[in-house]
Order: C-alpha cells, then structure tokens, then sequence
C-alpha cells in the first residue's frame, strides 16, 4: 500500500470512531483535525470534504462488520447453523466495540435518514448487501436439502435483520448482551421448528 493510499486509510480509521461517538452532524472538521492529529489542508488534500470522508467512514464500517462476522459464518456448513454463526458473529461485533461509540451503521442510519439522501443510500446499500447474504444463505440450503422448500428467502431475512438490529439497539441502551443471547436462543428453537428440513 502507498504511503497516500496508508495515509487516507489512516484518516478513515480515526475519524469512524469519532463518527460513531459523536455522529456526522456533531463532529466538526476540527474535531477531525485534532483527532487525526493532520492540518485541514493536509486531510482535505484526501478528501474534498467532511461528507466525503464519511462515506469512506460508511463503506469502511461495512467491510469492518463482515469481516468481523464472516469467520462465524464461514466455520459452520449447515445453512441454519451458518445463519446462527452470523448472530454468534454480531454479537462478538458489539462486545467487542468494534467503534468506540457502538455501531456506526446503526448510528448513522437513525442520525441521517432524514437529514442526507446520500448517506441513506450508502446505509442502504449496507443493509442490501447484508440481506443478499442472508438470502443467499438460505437458496443455497434449500438447494441442498438443509432447508425446507416453504421457507421464504426474503421473509427470513428481514426477520434476522430485523432482530440483530433490535438486539444492538437494546445492547447499545442497556449495556447487556442478553439480548443477543434471548435472540439467539429464540432463532435456535424456530429454526430447529419452522426451518431445517
């Protein structure tokens, strides 16, 4: 990696944890400069502006929680337990505070849903992406016999989505991961119920 390439890098990493604590709206350009510990000039020579480097911010977050997440995944063979693995991951996502402020996806989606058409698109993006995953997940164990054939793709999906969400959401106001265990132990049972051929 060029020492540019390292130094734009670098800028990102900071500035995701002074998002996540402090939002797009509440973090200056300065608090940015003392962050990075770089002049205006220096950071705006890698970026034309704050929105800028929070889409960065946002496309970083992402590869951040996959990344985080797809080891879970990726160790089990079984579609269900692959589905489990990724509730495992994201829950390792949120104890181990990935971003100072708790998850900047999160976050970010409830700071400017209506306040930045392009941001919303951007976390949209995120939340298709993650969808694509869960659905692929669940084709592929149908294809294969591990899921039953009424199951639909789609519904499951945004019931997982829609659950991981709320556990974050509940860990982030409550400090307590039992809410990733009460949705992991419920995903369990109706999978082993409704799910797994």
């Amino acid at each position: 990696m060029r020492k540019g390439a390292r130094t734009r890098e670098a800028i990102v990493d900071t500035a995701a944890q002074i998002f996540s604590v402090k939002g797009f709206c509440g973090t200056s350009i300065d608090d940015l400069v003392e962050a990075i510990g770089m002049s205006k000039g220096a950071i705006y020579s890698h970026f034309q502006c704050k929105e800028d480097i929070f889409y960065a911010v946002l496309e970083k977050a992402g590869r951040m929680i996959q990344d985080k997440v797809g080891p879970f995944v990726n160790a089990e063979e079984h579609a269900c337990d692959r589905l489990l693995g990724m509730m495992r991951g994201h829950k390792a996502y949120a104890e181990d505070r990935v971003f100072a402020g708790g998850c900047l996806i999160l976050n970010s989606a409830v700071e400017v849903d209506d306040v930045h058409e392009g941001f919303r698109g951007k976390i949209g993006e995120g939340l298709t992406s993650w969808r694509r995953w869960v659905v692929g997940i669940v084709e592929k164990g149908k294809t294969r016999g591990q899921i039953k054939k009424e199951v639909d793709p789609e519904e499951l999906a945004t019931l997982i989505i829609s659950s991981l969400m709320g556990a974050m959401l509940q860990y982030k106001t409550f400090s307590d991961l039992r809410f990733y265990d009460q949705t992991y132990r419920f995903f369990e049972s109706y999978f082993a119920s409704q799910v797994r051929a």
